[in-house]
């Protein structure tokens, strides 16, 4: 579910945390932000009153290619840091709970990559969020994906509630 807005949320600086390319954060009180193009941040939470627990991961490239096995930076690739964090939201449940997820970006740039290596890379970053988040049966309550411009998403783990500002219009979004 989601509500149009036309003003962003006051939040303190002070507790916020930037989630940028590459990245995984967990949190339980501190609001999770993060600017997106084509890549993708996928959200996963405990939903109700009683746990907190919630992650952020921004991701650039949907999957690992073979000849990259051995590379320093594996979270840039969702396939492989969408595990990581489905796991680390296990670990800290206690294995007690499901989780829901909400999915952003995956924007198509225009001009942003002219190699055939890359087309289509926002549509192939949203696929693979979508299909990991389905094996792994969470359920997606919110998503802004796709089109051509970027945004700004913000998500508090106490209301639960993200944040969609899109780059291009500056309107905002709440889901739930």
């Amino acid at each position: 579910m989601f509500t149009k807005n036309k003003m962003e949320s006051p939040i303190n600086p002070l507790t916020q945390i930037h989630v940028a390319v590459n990245q995984l954060y967990f949190s339980e009180t501190l609001t999770l932000k993060t600017i997106l193009g084509s890549c993708v941040s996928v959200l996963i939470f405990c939903p109700g009153d009683k746990l907190f627990y919630s992650s952020m991961s921004h991701y650039l490239l949907p999957e690992i290619q073979k000849n990259d096995l051995n590379i320093e930076n594996q979270d840039k690739y969702g396939d492989l840091l969408l595990i990581k964090q489905i796991h680390g939201m296990l670990e800290r449940a206690n294995y007690k709970t499901e989780f829901k997820a909400m999915v952003f970006g995956g924007a198509n740039i225009k001009n942003q990559f002219k190699s055939p290596l890359i087309a289509d890379i926002g549509k192939r970053n949203i696929d693979v969020a979508i299909d990991t988040l389905k094996i792994h049966k969470i359920e997606i309550v919110g998503r802004d994906i796709g089109g051509e411009t970027g945004r700004f998403v913000e998500f508090n783990p106490l209301q639960k509630i993200a944040s969609v500002r899109r780059l291009a219009s500056n309107e905002v979004f709440s889901y739930r």
